[in-house]
């Protein structure tokens, strides 16, 4: 019982510093309780050799998962804690990201059904994306399914296959400050079904009739272009796949469009008001060397490479 009073104690102690703590480094922030919860557990590292028994760790809490970061840093530079004076800790699993967090506290795996029980939800009051239902949900309420059973089959995902065509100088590889898209191809599949529902290509100006094809021509590249971000928009695709696409289409069509002073292009998104964003990346191994890449933000949408 001693024992067990102690601990109560310390956690108490350290919930209130780490509390005070973190109130200076967020002064800015309108939240009064940073730190949610203090709680000890019995658990096991997998970091090193460790024999078949618990240890013991602290599950901290804090309000925003902006306020991580903050936490960490207080904990490892060290802490005041009553009569055992200053302590520093090493802390784990406090670099992950919120939305993997998110789906490891509530049991969700990459691709599963999950389901909204009926009175738990309600119609979103805020209007924050271009989804076709949004609601708002406690997290504590959804229903995780396992991917077994009627539960494994896949959603009839919408695909976007699409593959662009410039315009380039002779003996230049195309540069997007000054060649021109004048062809953007797009087929769009429902997963499961054996056939394409939209087969088009986009073409500026005159081109010749493709069988099995819808032709769009346009007077100049700025139609074609907002003509694309209009397909987006109205097919809704949940994932987007080409060949080269991250390295090449996605990003030339962004620049493309910089260079022609279209603002309401890169709007291709599902959440409203959120620009794709492009970065250079790179990646280096022994058996690859180093190799350029970008990465492509579409919030919502899915990009696969097939290069």
């Amino acid at each position: 019982m001693k024992v067990l009073c102690k601990y109560i104690l310390s956690l108490y102690i350290l919930h209130n510093g780490l509390q005070a703590r973190m109130k200076e480094s967020n002064r800015n922030s309108s939240v009064q309780r940073f730190v949610k919860s203090v709680e000890l557990l019995q658990k096991q590292t997998i970091m090193h050799y460790q024999p078949n028994k618990s240890q013991s760790f602290l599950k901290i809490v804090v309000a925003l998962p902006t306020m991580v970061a903050s936490c960490r840093g207080i904990l490892e530079r060290g802490i005041t804690i009553g009569s055992l004076g200053s302590k520093s800790f090493l802390t784990y699993e406090s670099n992950i990201l919120f939305a993997l967090r998110f789906m490891i506290d509530c049991n969700i795996v990459g691709g599963n059904w999950i389901e909204l029980p009926a009175g738990k939800y309600r119609k979103a009051t805020r209007v924050m994306s271009y989804c076709q239902l949004e609601l708002d949900c406690l997290y504590s309420d959804l229903v995780s399914h396992a991917p077994e059973g009627e539960y494994s089959k896949m959603a009839p995902f919408r695909i976007l296959s699409f593959d662009i065509e410039c315009a380039g100088r002779k003996g230049h590889f195309p540069e997007p400050t000054h060649d021109p898209v004048i062809q953007i191809a797009n087929l769009l599949t429902l997963q499961g079904e054996a056939q394409p529902f939209v087969r088009n290509v986009m073409t500026l100006k005159s081109c010749s009739p493709i069988v099995g094809v819808d032709v769009m021509s346009f007077d100049t590249e700025r139609d074609i272009l907002l003509a694309w971000r209009d397909l987006i928009r109205e097919a809704d695709p949940d994932i987007i796949i080409g060949y080269n696409i991250c390295k090449f289409d996605l990003p030339y069509l962004i620049e493309r469009a910089e260079v022609l002073k279209i603002v309401e292009f890169p709007l291709l998104g599902r959440i409203r008001n959120s620009r794709v964003r492009v970065r250079d990346t790179t990646f280096n191994s022994r058996q690859y060397g180093m190799r350029e890449s970008k990465d492509v933000t579409v919030e919502g949408r899915v990009q696969f490479d097939l290069l």
